[in-house]
């Protein structure tokens, strides 16, 4: 791989979320990720583009050597070494102070992967991950992991980071799952792309995951979302029963109710849970048991 800061474009991905385990999908969700990972990566080369990735690449702050081992074998890959900012996912306890203990840490510090951590001239734009935006005489592209103006501590970025922005400025951000139409504000473009790793079985699963290619010339942007060939939502997540993979508030509270009213008896954990739940969610959580090999709690 070359570090190469002198390209015009770049490829633009988040939230991989790189794991070997996901509770909401059958199948083998490393692989599925990882595939996604190898098109952008393919893509990205075709084009002579550094793949740029806003955050939460990994699952949790560490991963089994298997998921990270998948990912340093296809990152090697890329023509240019990849860019990425850390989310908080990729984080342990959302604290800079325990970034060495991290995965993502020894990614960064072998160079799979480099770290935007300061504005980066790319010789036609700048690259930035600090949200106190600056006029430049060429443009920039902000990447950060956050909301737009939905409050997450410092994972959010508001529309007043934005304002008296005049040089042509595009803020890539990552943290949001879903997908949204861009925004335009001033001379700032917002895009939210959603993640490239789909998890919960939610209406927005539906969705085909995407990434962004962006070129710059003549000072301006040429920007395209595209598809990221996955399987439908129909053939990865699990069947849920309800409208939700949430629990309900009234069945939370029902079964501390049933809980309490134990008063000490011997009394299993699957008997409390099938005075609330349907016969098929008890035989869900008993296999779960087993398979985990997990004796049923008295």
């Amino acid at each position: 791989m070359i570090l190469n800061k002198g390209t015009n474009k770049i490829v633009f991905i988040t939230d991989t979320h790189i794991t070997t385990s996901a509770p909401f999908r059958v199948g083998d969700p490393l692989l599925d990720v990882i595939s996604k990972l190898d098109y952008v990566i393919e893509f990205a080369n075709s084009k002579d583009a550094v793949v740029v990735i806003g955050g939460d690449i990994f699952d949790k702050s560490t991963v089994p050597y298997e998921a990270y081992t998948a990912v340093c074998e296809t990152l090697r890959k890329a023509k240019y070494t990849p860019w990425a900012i850390k989310g908080n996912h990729d984080q342990l306890f959302r604290c800079d102070d325990n970034d060495k203990k991290t995965t993502l840490y020894n990614a960064f510090k072998l160079g799979v992967l480099c770290e935007l951590k300061e504005p980066t001239d790319f010789g036609e734009f700048v690259l930035t991950p600090d949200k106190s935006l600056i006029n430049r005489d060429k443009p920039q592209i902000l990447v950060y992991h956050g909301f737009l103006n939905v409050k997450d501590g410092k994972h959010t970025v508001f529309i007043d980071d934005l304002a008296g922005v005049t040089t042509p400025t595009l803020v890539l951000l990552g943290h949001d799952h879903v997908e949204y139409e861009p925004v335009t504000l001033g001379a700032c473009t917002v895009y939210r792309i959603g993640s490239l790793f789909r998890n919960r079985r939610v209406e927005t699963s539906d969705r085909n995951p995407k990434m962004l290619y962006v070129e710059v010339s003549d000072g301006k942007f040429i920007t395209e979302i595209l598809e990221v060939p996955a399987k439908p939502a129909t053939e990865i997540f699990r069947e849920t029963v309800g409208k939700s993979d949430k629990v309900e508030e009234s069945d939370y509270v029902a079964l501390l109710s049933e809980l309490k009213r134990v008063n000490g008896e011997d009394v299993d954990l699957l008997s409390v849970v099938s005075k609330i739940a349907e016969a098929r969610v008890c035989e869900y959580i008993e296999s779960m048991l087993n398979e985990s090999k997990i004796k049923n709690v008295h």
